[in-house]
C-alpha cells in the first residue's frame, strides 16, 4: 500500500503511514507509479487545448462566412426581382463612346412580374403615351406567360397583344402592339429557340443594378463605351 500524501510504501495491514502518519487508503500500485504532471506538461496541455479551440473557432468562422456569402448571393440575386415585381418603369439608356466622342440616348418602358419563381420582363417602345396602360394589361394576361401561345413570334420573345379590343388603343392602321419578353430565373436566361435555361448576360445584369426608392440604376463598361441605365417608376 502506498501513502496518498507522501508516497511511502507501507504494508497492507498498516492503517497509518509509518513516515508521515497520514491515514492509509487502498490505492492501486499503478496509480502511484504514474508521475504527477509537471508545470511543463500542464502548459503543453493548455497550448494543445488552445490550438484545438482555434481550429474549432476557425471552422466555425469559415462556416459562417460561407453561409453569409451564400445568403448574400441569394439576396443579391433576388432583391431586384422582389423590388420591381408588379411595377412599370421608364428606362433611359445612355451610352458614351469615349473613343469616338459620341453619346446616344434611348428610352423604353419596362415592367416586371414574378411568376412561378421566374422573373418576366416586359418591354415596349414608343406607344404614344399608352406605355403604362399597355404594360399593366400585359402583366395581367395569363396567356402571356405561356411560351407556346400562338401570339408569340417564332423565336418566342415577342408577344402580339390586341390592345385595341378594350378601346384603349385607337390606331386603326396598327391595331396590334408588341411586347418584348425576357424570361429569367436571375442566374440563367430562357433560350427561346432551344427552350432551355442557359447562362447569359441578360440574367446576370440585374445583380449589378442598384435599387433606389423610385427605381433602379446601373453602370457598365464595354471596351470604350460606358452605358448608364436609369429607371424611374411611373405606375
Amino acid at each position: 500500500m502506498f501513502c496518498t500524501k507522501c508516497g511511502a510504501k507501507n504494508s497492507k495491514d498498516d492503517k497509518f503511514c509509518y513516515k508521515c502518519g497520514n491515514e492509509i487508503r487502498a490505492v492501486k500500485d499503478k496509480e502511484m507509479t504514474e508521475k504527477p504532471k509537471s508545470f511543463h506538461d500542464n502548459v503543453q496541455n493548455k497550448i494543445s487545448l488552445l490550438k484545438n479551440k482555434k481550429w474549432l473557432y476557425g471552422i466555425i468562422a469559415v462556416t459562417v462566412l460561407l453561409l453569409g456569402f451564400g445568403g448574400y448571393k441569394w439576396y443579391n440575386r433576388n432583391a431586384f426581382a422582389k423590388a420591381v415585381d408588379g411595377h412599370v418603369y421608364e428606362v433611359t439608356i445612355k451610352s458614351v463612346d469615349k473613343k469616338k466622342g459620341t453619346t446616344t440616348v434611348s428610352k423604353e418602358y419596362s415592367s416586371y412580374v414574378i411568376y412561378k419563381n421566374k422573373l418576366y420582363e416586359f418591354t415596349v417602345l414608343d406607344e404614344k403615351g399608352k406605355e403604362v396602360s399597355i404594360l399593366n394589361k400585359a402583366m395581367s394576361l395569363s396567356d402571356i406567360y405561356n411560351i407556346n401561345s400562338n401570339k408569340y413570334n417564332k423565336y418566342g420573345d415577342i408577344y402580339r397583344m390586341d390592345y385595341d379590343n378594350d378601346g384603349d388603343y385607337d390606331d386603326i392602321d396598327d391595331p396590334e402592339i408588341f411586347v418584348t419578353i425576357n424570361k429569367l430565373d436571375m442566374s440563367k436566361i430562357y433560350d427561346k429557340k432551344s427552350k432551355k435555361w442557359i447562362k447569359g448576360f441578360e440574367a446576370t445584369r440585374f445583380k449589378k443594378y442598384k435599387v433606389t426608392r423610385n427605381g433602379y440604376t446601373s453602370k457598365s463598361k464595354h471596351k470604350n463605351t460606358v452605358t448608364t441605365v436609369t429607371a424611374t417608376r411611373v405606375d
